[in-house]
């Protein structure tokens, strides 16, 4: 034993115990840097999600998802004249109408699907324009999440819309899958895909009914 200790000198005892404090030191930063980059993950994800409390689109597209037929005002960048709010009658039956294949052919003047002549009306396309801004922004929440700078964790409250759009059907049909895959809206379907996978959202349809 003290031949095993006179090998070592003060020095070496320095340098040993310097390398535990600087291998401590680095563990602590790279915990202290994870820790950071989740907070500034969860925070965007707020972010996010915060919109859907604040953009005229996304809360649109979120109420039709949970509203029955009903009288509303339009903000005026939806209306007809696109200058003044105007009062429209929200249907389901027309949200679904704007969304059918059926409803749809084959432009002569660009050869891209859009809707037929009878429905090609403010009744219908103003529902076409609001999904349309919807998916979009669901596509930039997918690239963020494929980028990693979101967690799947923090966005509760978009799968959960997902969830609605999903299961949101006309005559127990499905009203926006057909729509989704023929406009290649590939990652709007991929996220509600991890929208399935995520949960069972029945407790919040629940709260919401008894709130």
């Amino acid at each position: 034993m003290t031949s095993i200790v006179s090998e070592w000198n003060w020095k070496d005892i320095f340098q040993a115990a310097a390398t535990v404090v600087a291998l401590i030191g680095l563990f602590f930063a790279i915990y202290q840097y994870r820790l950071a980059q989740r907070w500034q993950k969860s925070r965007f994800a707020a972010e996010l999600t915060e919109k859907f409390h604040s953009d005229e689109d996304l809360i649109l597209a979120w109420r039709f998802l949970d509203w029955h037929d009903r009288q509303i005002v339009l903000p005026s960048k939806f209306s007809e004249d696109g200058k003044n709010p105007q009062k429209f009658f929200y249907s389901i039956e027309k949200l679904a109408g704007a969304m059918s294949m059926q409803n749809r052919e084959k432009s002569p003047n660009t050869g891209l699907l859009d809707l037929r002549d009878g429905y090609r009306t403010h009744e219908y396309l103003v529902y076409v324009e609001i999904f349309d801004r919807f998916f979009d922004y669901i596509t930039q929440i997918y690239g963020y999440l494929r980028n990693r700078l979101v967690d799947e964790e923090d966005l509760t409250t978009v799968f959960y819309i997902l969830h609605r759009l999903d299961n949101f059907t006309f005559q127990q049909k499905k009203i926006f899958q057909g729509y989704l895959q023929a406009y290649d809206y590939r990652d709007v379907l991929r996220m509600i895909e991890m929208a399935r996978a995520s949960g069972d959202f029945n407790y919040l349809e629940t709260a919401g009914k008894n709130g």
